[in-house]
């Protein structure tokens, strides 16, 4: 680098950097006239350079703005598919129940939640319904949801003891799987 620096004879050496590397450096020879430079011709080349870094840093910009789309893309698509998931987890078929008319509806606030409302029959006489809600919103509050639908539903045909036991273990396994900030109410 200084064989090519005295090559070139620079008086006036400017660094270009992108971002705190140095990509090149503009190197100004001596005057035609044989004075030095003064800080107005300092001021214009350092404008000069401020302007070729500009021209070389809009490559790095532009790819760093395609990897950001690229990224909040992949967690759309991501948020997409969890919404299709939690989706189904509502597309359950009301019971017939002789003498009960019922009908239900949900309806999220946002993409993804913990709101939980589950039928299901327990014996041919038995009905079972569970209504909760997860504590918060968002991908964390499905994903409870779900456990919680798991936990209930596996819970429920279970014979071995009384609801409020299967309630009991139910709670014991989702406060397990909570944060400390989250929290399940449950109706069965």
């Amino acid at each position: 680098d200084r064989r090519v620096l005295q090559e070139l004879q620079a008086v006036l050496l400017i660094p270009v950097k992108v971002g705190s590397e140095l990509v090149a450096a503009l190197g100004i020879g001596p005057k035609k006239s044989g004075h030095p430079y003064s800080k107005d011709d300092v001021t214009l080349l350092k404008t000069l350079v401020g302007r070729v870094h500009l021209v070389l840093e809009q490559p790095r910009l532009l790819l760093t703005v395609t990897g950001e789309i690229a990224e909040r893309n992949r967690l759309q698509n991501e948020i997409d598919l969890a919404r299709q998931v939690y989706e189904r987890l509502f597309a359950w078929a009301l019971p017939a129940i002789p003498g009960l008319d019922c009908c239900a509806m949900h309806q999220p606030a946002f993409e993804l939640g913990g709101d939980y409302l589950d039928f299901f029959r327990l014996t041919d006489e038995k009905f079972g319904i569970a209504i909760g809600d997860i504590s918060g919103k968002g991908m964390s509050s499905a994903l409870l949801m779900a456990t919680l639908r798991a936990s209930v539903r596996g819970l429920a045909f279970s014979a071995e003891s009384s609801l409020a036991a299967r309630v009991t273990e139910t709670s014991s396994l989702i406060y397990a799987m909570s944060a400390p900030n989250q929290y399940a109410t449950l109706f069965c």
